[in-house]
C-alpha cells in the first residue's frame, strides 16, 4: 500500500473529519518500519514437528498437514519445506480429546490403536480434528 492509499483509506475517521495528513504521513512511515508479520519459519522454534492428518473446516475431507509445535501454537503447512504456515491454531484454553468410542473396544488392537490415533482440538473458535501419519 502506497502512503496516498493509506491517506486515501483514511479518510473522514475523525467524526466524518479527515486528519491532518502530516499525522497520517508518520503513521504510515511508523507501520511500513514497524511491519506486523506472521512468524517465518526460520523464527519459529519446534518444540516437536511432523506429519499429521488434519481435517478441513468447510470440507471435511482429511488433508495431510506438516504440523509444527511451537509453545503455546500449533503451525500447519502444506509441505515440509513451505516458508509461510497455511494456518495456525493458538492453544490457550483448548480442550484435547482422543477419538474413540463403544465400537472401538471391541475391534482388534490394530483397529483399536487406529481409532485412538485420531484426536479433537477444541478452541473457542472452532473445533480442530488430526490423524497420526503412518509412516
Amino acid at each position: 500500500m502506497t502512503l496516498e492509499q493509506f491517506i486515501s483509506n483514511n479518510r473522514g475517521i475523525d467524526d466524518g473529519r479527515d486528519l491532518p495528513r502530516d499525522l497520517l504521513a508518520s503513521l504510515y512511515v511508523s507501520i511500513v518500519r514497524d511491519e506486523i508479520k506472521i512468524e517465518q519459519r526460520e523464527y519459529i522454534s519446534a518444540v516437536t514437528e511432523g506429519w499429521l492428518y488434519k481435517q478441513g473446516g468447510r470440507v471435511k475431507t482429511f488433508k495431510k498437514r506438516y504440523v509444527i509445535l511451537s509453545g503455546s501454537v500449533i503451525y500447519y503447512y502444506k509441505t515440509a519445506k513451505e516458508r509461510e504456515p497455511l494456518g495456525f491454531i493458538p492453544l490457550e484454553d483448548v480442550e484435547v480429546r482422543p477419538l474413540h468410542n463403544a465400537a472401538a473396544a471391541r475391534r482388534s488392537a490394530t483397529q483399536r490403536d487406529a481409532a485412538l490415533s485420531s484426536s479433537r482440538l477444541h478452541t473457542d473458535a472452532r473445533l480442530y480434528r488430526f490423524k497420526l501419519h503412518s509412516a
